[in-house]
C-alpha cells in the first residue's frame, strides 16, 4: 500500500505507538527539539517485531508483522 511517514512534532511526543510499520519502506520523522541527531535515540528490541525507541523521557513503541531492524536511514530528522 505505499510507504508511511510518521510526523513527530513539538517539544512534547508522550508515548505513542505505531502498529504495521514496514522496515525499509516506512519513515519515521522527527521535527522536534527533543532529537538533535540519530545518536540521541536510544533503540531497545523486544523480540523481533517489537521495537522501543526512546529520547528525552519519551518513547516510542513499534509492531511490525514482520522483523523490525531500525537503522538512521528508518529516520529523517529535522
Amino acid at each position: 500500500l505505499g510507504a508511511d511517514k510518521y510526523v513527530f512534532q513539538g517539544s512534547s511526543i508522550g508515548a505513542d505507538t505505531i502498529i504495521g510499520f514496514e522496515d525499509g519502506s516506512d519513515l519515521m520523522k522527527f521535527d522536534t527539539p527533543l532529537v538533535g541527531s540519530f545518536v540521541d535515540l536510544v533503540i531497545e528490541t523486544n523480540g523481533t517485531t517489537a521495537v522501543k525507541v526512546s529520547f528525552a523521557g519519551q518513547s516510542i513503541s513499534i509492531f511490525s508483522n514482520s522483523i523490525v531492524t531500525l537503522t538512521e536511514a528508518d529516520f529523517a530528522i529535522l
